[in-house]
């Protein structure tokens, strides 16, 4: 990237992606504080300006110019930042999200069919049909 910084002036916005790309390339971010997806992903490796305050805006735009060490720790914390959002650690917390639900959709219909017997550690079918060890 040839960009020293990244301007997000924003009055509303979800998750942004294009500041999770400035944070991927290193780029320091200034944004207005306009909702929570902002403020997890500048997290503590950008700059928030109050929302619909230019003159906050230009303060934040002023001191990230003429601040090379702020900008330099910037890069280094955005790069630490990024690891969380690696895809092999993505994909593996969707995956434990997914057995997760998973396995709670499966005992609560094991809790509608079954009766526990939590001291024998026996499942006992309502209807009257079988008997399970769990």
């Amino acid at each position: 990237s040839g960009a020293d910084i990244l301007v997000v002036p924003s009055r509303t916005e979800g998750l942004p992606l294009v500041i999770a790309e400035a944070q991927a390339y290193e780029v320091p971010v200034v944004a207005t504080d306009c909702s929570s997806g902002v403020r997890q992903l500048i997290g503590d490796w950008g700059m928030l300006s109050v929302r619909e305050d230019s003159r906050a805006l230009a303060r934040c735009l002023d001191r990230a110019m003429s601040d090379d060490a702020w900008r330099e720790s910037v890069r280094t914390r955005a790069r630490s930042a990024m690891s969380e959002y690696r895809l092999p650690l993505v994909m593996d917390r969707w995956e434990h999200l997914i057995a997760d639900d998973a396995l709670e959709v499966l005992v609560g219909a094991r809790e509608i069919f079954f009766e526990i017997d939590l001291d024998g550690e026996e499942l006992t079918d309502i209807h009257g049909y079988d008997t399970h060890r769990i």
